[in-house]
């Protein structure tokens, strides 16, 4: 799905008159991952939350400066954060199908009796539908930034005197992170990834990857603790998220890896690659994570944020 249908939702959000707002908790632990809570509020005087849709219209298409033509490419979901980019993915995603099926429980069946005071919030929801190319489709936008803040020496101005704000205030950005629209998550900003607890789910990815290298013998024997301690490390989890498990397979060729160790400048004993620094770790995640291409003009190894398919 392209530039144009994502501005074609934004143009349509006011169609919508079915619109409700909730305010979301985000929590995660190790043991059990992310979980929310929802709590459905309503917005006074009537017609106010219509308005603020068309706020968020207003930000996002209302002319040619407005957000959605500062991006230029709607890509996959490969753990990158290019700038003017909007990532990508299915509700299938093994990455997130857990918790986006959690997310979907508790904004359908949001709670609407409990005190605001006795819970902290990490986002906003807009929960509605609108009808794209003539299908009409689910749609829920996100906006993750405790939506409640507490002003300290902080005045209103009323009958000609400044009073002080003592109450819980609510503040509604119309900066959208995320828009879920159907079976389909496009994440506007890496703020999106909280949403998910993305960090935690390519941590677990990234270590049953590097057991799948481990065992497919491509790395020499003794190397085997260098490589997995650079492969957890830093900043190179993330990079398994677009980890191309065809590219493995192909190494297990000893042709293949040979070829491969020559283009990328890695040493090779028994036929396997060998590993003896992290520098040299961080070469076999990129080639196996298409982080790693060809020049072209050169015929020299490149390093690359993200690639797609020639067209």
């Amino acid at each position: 799905m392209s530039i144009e249908y994502l501005t074609s939702m934004f143009q349509k959000l006011t169609d919508c008159t079915t619109w409700s707002i909730l305010l979301l908790r985000i929590t995660s632990s190790r043991r059990i991952g992310v979980q929310y809570s929802a709590r459905e509020i309503y917005l006074r005087p009537t017609g106010r939350l219509s308005k603020f849709i068309s706020e968020i219209t207003s930000d996002y298409v209302g002319n040619s400066n407005a957000k959605m033509f500062n991006f230029t490419d709607v890509l996959e979901y490969d753990g990158e954060a290019v700038d003017k980019v909007i990532y990508k993915m299915s509700t299938n995603n093994i990455l997130i199908k857990d918790s986006i099926e959690r997310l979907f429980s508790v904004i359908a069946n949001p709670t609407v009796e409990n005190n605001l005071n006795d819970f902290n919030f990490d986002a906003y929801v807009l929960n509605g539908s609108v009808k794209i190319y003539d299908e009409k489709l689910p749609i829920k936008l996100v906006s993750i930034k405790n939506p409640i803040t507490s002003f300290k020496n902080r005045f209103y101005y009323d009958e000609n005197t400044f009073k002080e704000i003592n109450q819980k205030v609510l503040y509604l950005r119309t900066s959208i992170d995320v828009v879920i629209i159907d079976d389909h998550i496009y994440l506007f900003t890496s703020l999106g990834e909280k949403l998910f607890d993305m960090e935690r789910t390519y941590k677990l990815v990234c270590r049953e990857k590097v057991q799948e290298i481990l065992s497919s013998n491509i790395i020499y024997e003794s190397n085997s603790d260098i490589f997995s301690q650079a492969a957890t490390s830093r900043h190179n989890p993330r990079k398994f998220l677009s980890f191309n498990q065809d590219r493995l397979e192909k190494l297990k060729d000893v042709a293949i890896l040979t070829n491969m160790a020559g283009k990328y400048s890695i040493p090779v004993i028994d036929n396997k690659f060998y590993v003896s620094d992290e520098n040299t770790a961080e070469k076999i995640i990129k080639l196996l994570c298409n982080k790693g291409m060809m020049d072209p003009f050169e015929d020299a190894p490149v390093e690359v944020t993200s690639s797609k398919r020639w067209n």
